[in-house]
Formats: C-alpha cells, structure tokens, sequence
C-alpha cells in the first residue's frame, strides 16, 4: 500500500502517508464517545422539547407562560 501512496500520481505531499489500519486513537481522549453521545442526546432533548440541557422542562414552560403573560398583559392594559 505504501508502494501505490509513493507511485500515486495525485500524491503531491511527497511524503509517505501512514497505512489506512493505522489510526489516531493514540492521540484522541477515551471520553470522546461519552462527550458525543451527551451532545447527541442534548441536541435531541432541544429538538423535541424547546428547552436547552441547562433548565428542565418545567421550568422552561413556567418561563415560557410567565412571558406569555407579560405580553398579554401589556396588550390588554394597552387597549383600555
């Protein structure tokens, strides 16, 4: 394999690239999987409820009805 990354014409680095069976793991952290999946499972939680991985739902709807009822207060008191 190293044969055909040195007679590669396409090759313009003109150094020997490592062989594809090895990998970066030496080099990568061994949380990288738990991280990726927490932030998948953040991004999912956001997409299905609206609320971000810091508040829980109920406090989320309890700011969103709280707000709700700030504008409707001032449309109403503004109509009198």
């Amino acid at each position: 394999i190293k044969n055909a990354v040195k007679n590669n014409p396409t090759n313009t680095s003109g150094t020997d690239d490592a062989p594809p069976t090895e990998t970066i793991s030496n080099f990568v952290a061994d949380y990288g999987f738990l991280v990726d999946a927490y932030s998948l499972g953040c991004t999912i939680r956001y997409m299905m409820t609206g609320c971000p991985p810091h508040k829980s739902v109920s406090q989320a709807i309890s700011e969103q009805l709280s707000f709700l009822e700030l504008i409707i207060g001032c449309f109403c008191r503004s109509s009198k």
